[in-house]
């Protein structure tokens, strides 16, 4: 064999070799974009002496069908203010059916905090009713899509 043909040869291997990495990685992409995926809302509701903001929190998720899930905490750059609107503290996100979804907040010294987790903005799935300034967490596991006949 000349060296032109080994040289093509190993061009040839490398080339189909990058394209099967590329397009395996795209699929992982695009197994995101069709899965079962839920509109999650995390709720915080205070109660007492200051309900205006949350002391710090932290919640699952993730902002698109393709991103992955991942673990968002207060005071970090781009994440969602600890202010509240009349006592209240949402944040809607996505969360894969039969995955867990997870809010923690920790309220103001006095303060109590209610989380919820709904589904939809409608079908709760996790509540939970802290104690005076104590961190409260809400867990659930999503459920499965229904079976298509």
């Amino acid at each position: 064999m000349s060296r032109s043909h080994n040289s093509l040869s190993l061009l040839l291997a490398s080339g189909a070799a990058l394209s099967a990495a590329v397009l395996l990685t795209g699929c992982g992409a695009i197994a995101n974009e069709f899965a079962n995926t839920y509109a999650i809302t995390y709720e915080v509701t205070l109660s007492g002496p200051d309900t205006s903001e949350l002391a710090e929190y932290s919640f699952e998720g993730k902002e698109s069908r393709v991103a992955d899930a991942e673990i968002v905490q207060s005071g970090g750059k781009g994440v969602p203010s600890l202010k509240t609107t009349k006592g209240v503290w949402t944040h809607e996100t996505m969360i894969q059916s039969t995955k867990k979804a997870s809010i923690s907040a920790t309220p103001l010294p006095g303060t109590i905090a209610h989380c919820r987790i709904l589904i939809d903005g409608k079908k709760e799935i996790a509540s939970v009713e802290g104690k005076p300034g104590e961190a409260v967490t809400c867990e659930a596991v999503t459920p499965d899509f229904p079976k298509k006949s």
